[in-house]
């Protein structure tokens, strides 16, 4: 957990914006001060997105009901710490530059679509941050490919694991973690999943089954990175992917 993150537990939003807006600013990248993001790590946060996976899955090659799996770069260093500033540390602005890269991954890769599901943050980190960042992940990379977004997915009672207590690599969901919004309009439809960090592909793979049960026609899916080791300490109620 982030020193802010443990502010706004503490004192309570409130108060902990004000803390937030009191503290130094630094970058992301390379720790200057002034700014969330200087021109230089924008720019090699660009490339290192744009390197794309670089590699398959494996030899399991899919995750279950996933029809196509592209991730923008892997997930350590400036990416990392990138990611965390808008999961973790409430900063909404980190999505710009992260939900473009995913549009400029699926432009190169990806087999269409008709619009953009993103996998929902747990309620516990929307309440904490004030936002769902897979949402705003979306809704950026919407914009730039010109494809609506619908919140076709919530939660359901099952939950989610997180990221450190799930064993790695794929396997089919078990339970019903996620409930498709009867309101969404996705039957017949080809739809493509956004998230932020995919480790073992089975929360992909849980929404994946919810979306064609519900009469998708479809599912691919897409993220900022990938975890490949799998063992990453996640903060507290960030799902894993």
């Amino acid at each position: 957990m982030s020193f802010l993150t443990e502010i706004r537990y503490s004192v309570g939003s409130i108060a902990a914006r004000a803390v937030e807006f009191a503290l130094p600013v630094a970058c992301a990248g390379c720790y200057h001060p002034g700014t969330t993001l200087c021109r230089d790590c924008r720019t090699a946060l660009k490339v290192r997105l744009a390197a794309g996976s670089g590699e398959h899955w494996g030899s399991a090659a899919a995750v279950p009901g996933v029809h196509q799996l592209e991730w923008c770069g892997r997930y350590d260093g400036m990416t990392r710490r990138v990611l965390d500033r808008l999961s973790c540390d409430g900063e909404r602005h980190m999505s710009e530059p992260l939900g473009t890269a995913i549009a400029s991954r699926w432009v190169v890769t990806g087999m269409g679509g008709e619009a953009l599901v993103p996998v929902p943050a747990s309620p516990d980190r929307v309440r904490e941050i004030g936002y769902d960042h897979t949402l705003e992940l979306a809704r950026v990379a919407g914009r730039r490919l010109g494809l609506p977004v619908t919140e076709a997915l919530l939660h359901g009672t099952a939950g989610v694991p997180t990221r450190s207590s799930e064993p790695a690599g794929p396997r089919p969901p078990a339970g019903r973690a996620f409930e498709v919004n009867a309101a969404s309009r996705i039957t017949g439809r080809s739809v493509v999943l956004v998230d932020d960090v995919v480790v073992s592909g089975a929360t992909l793979a849980t929404c994946a089954a919810a979306l064609l049960a519900a009469g998708a026609r479809m599912v691919s899916a897409i993220t900022v990175a990938r975890d490949q080791a799998g063992t990453s300490k996640m903060p507290e109620g960030t799902a894993d992917h």
